[in-house]
C-alpha cells in the first residue's frame, strides 16, 4: 500500500471508530490506531488540528459525552462574527 492509501486508510478507520461510540475523543483513537491496532503512522496522520476536531465531534456525538470537560461546538457550526 502507499503512503497516500496507508493515510487515507488510516483517516477512513479513524472516522469508523469514532462513530462506535467506544472512544471519548481522537486521543483514545489515535492510540487505537497506533498502538493496538499496528499503524505507527497514524500519529502524524492524525497531527491536523481540523480532522482531531472532525473526530472529537463524531466521538461526542456518538457517546452523548463531552470529548473533554465541555461540549465541542464545531467551528464549521459557529457564528462568524
Amino acid at each position: 500500500m502507499r503512503k497516500a492509501e496507508r493515510e487515507a486508510f488510516i483517516r477512513r478507520k479513524a472516522r469508523e471508530l469514532a462513530e462506535t461510540g467506544e472512544y471519548q475523543n481522537w486521543h483514545g483513537i489515535e492510540a487505537q490506531l497506533r498502538l493496538r491496532e499496528g499503524w505507527p503512522e497514524a500519529l502524524t496522520v492524525l497531527d491536523n488540528n481540523l480532522l482531531r476536531e472532525e473526530l472529537d465531534v463524531a466521538c461526542q456525538r456518538a457517546t452523548g459525552k463531552p470529548a473533554y470537560a465541555t461540549f465541542l461546538v464545531p467551528s464549521w457550526e459557529r457564528p462568524r462574527s
